[in-house]
């Protein structure tokens, strides 16, 4: 959970196609430092304020083998063996940490395991141990010297052709223990395995594992809309940097509950975004086409109505600066289930504002938006609470300043 800022929202970048109303206020020139996200999934305690199941209910099909590093360099080069699938960083080890693991290896001190998915008979995903890999593999084909050795100085400077070749049998014969999750295994096993082992450095968030376990219609789906320069971004703010694929997130929670519903909701974000992306994969092309329609009408009405304040929290009446998920949520769902022509919801655009600043003096929705916003109870509320007002606003009944009928 970030910080509120009681400002106005920032400005917006460029136009979707086609002509949109004017936006509903200005927001100050963009600051640099002010690109956060609201998005408080946890608790007072710290812990994820899941109040469902966190994980389904799966086997693991997990194999352990011993592979040598001459047989894994080989199904690598073959292209059986792919060290960097989407949900992987790129190779970010600094020298003399590749020097260090080399040393290691020379010095028979036991590595830490492999970790692969096999997604076929002939080709495995690295989930965990690439960095390991491919400095083994750029040491075998001769692409670094080993320098500012500590362990074993008298072979300094010597790549692997300089080695004798005990020495290169020693390294290429060195066993690995490797453990595959078998073709066929539940997706989200992927899923929660990489998470519990993505804990060292800068740990992969959420949507960047899904980004590579989750491939298929669905996700593309997903990032095209999420796209820089795309309609998304410009009614969230341009200018945000959205930073470790946050927009594609935020894209697939509005699908999520257009997909899914309300019901679907488990009482933890992640098992239900997951769920949403494995559906959506196997939806056919006319099916995920109309999805796509009905997510752009909903934005298009948002930007219509709020404009330049859309997703902002209000703090006294004023916007603030930063995007706020929860609200989101609420924004884009509530003009799905409440279907109105678009020109409806333009000519009452002021009294749809002024109900969604009368909601946020209210404690328990503002809390919902605010606080634990994963919980079951508040995810209920606030998009129940919400819809709610905008039948009253369609049907032209008053709204009191706690967001109710009077």
């Amino acid at each position: 959970m970030t910080g509120e800022d009681a400002a106005e929202c920032e400005a917006v970048g460029a136009d979707m196609d086609g002509p949109m109303p004017e936006p509903a206020a200005v927001r100050a020139p963009p600051d640099p430092e002010d690109d956060e996200i609201e998005d408080d999934l946890y608790g007072p305690d710290g812990r994820p304020a899941a109040d469902g199941p966190r994980a389904p209910d799966w086997t693991v099909q997990v194999v352990r083998a011993e592979r040598s590093v001459f047989e894994l360099c080989r199904q690598w080069k073959a292209g059986r063996l792919v060290l960097d699938p989407e949900f992987q960083r790129h190779f970010i080890w600094k020298p003399h940490q590749q020097v260090r693991l080399v040393e290691s290896v020379l010095a028979r001190i036991p590595l830490p395991a492999i970790y692969l998915s096999d997604e076929s008979e002939v080709q495995s995903l690295v989930i965990d141990g690439q960095q390991r890999l491919t400095t083994l593999f750029r040491y075998l084909d001769n692409e670094f010297p080993l320098q500012g050795l500590q362990l074993l100085p008298g072979f300094e400077g010597m790549s692997f052709a300089n080695l004798e070749a005990r020495l290169q049998r020693r390294i290429e014969d060195t066993p690995l223990t490797v453990f595959s999750i078998q073709p066929g295994s539940d997706p989200q096993v992927k899923f929660y395995l990489f998470e519990r082992l993505n804990q060292g450095g800068i740990s992969l968030n959420a949507q960047e594992i899904r980004n590579g376990i989750y491939r298929g219609p669905g996700l593309d789906l997903v990032q095209r809309l999420g796209r820089e320069g795309g309609p998304f971004r410009r009614v969230a703010g341009a200018h945000r940097r959205y930073a470790r694929m946050k927009a594609d997130e935020l894209v697939l929670r509005a699908l999520a509950f257009m997909e899914r519903g309300l019901s679907a909701y488990p009482g933890d974000m992640a098992p239900f975004l997951n769920g949403a992306l494995i559906e959506m994969n196997k939806r056919p092309t006319e099916y995920l086409a109309n999805l796509e329609s009905r997510f752009l009408a909903a934005l298009e009405t948002v930007e219509a109505v709020f404009g330049l304040t859309a997703f902002c929290r209000y703090d006294a009446g004023h916007p603030g600066r930063h995007l706020n998920a929860a609200l989101m949520d609420v924004e884009m769902w509530g003009f799905e289930q409440v279907p109105h022509p678009h020109e409806f919801w333009v000519e009452r655009k002021d009294a749809v504002r002024a109900a969604l600043v009368a909601l946020h003096g209210n404690p328990r929705f503002r809390d919902a938006i605010t606080y634990a916003t994963s919980m079951t109870s508040r995810v209920r509320h606030r998009l129940v609470t919400w819809k709610q007002t905008l039948e009253d606003v369609a049907a032209n009944r008053r709204i009191g300043d706690d967001g109710f009928d009077f």
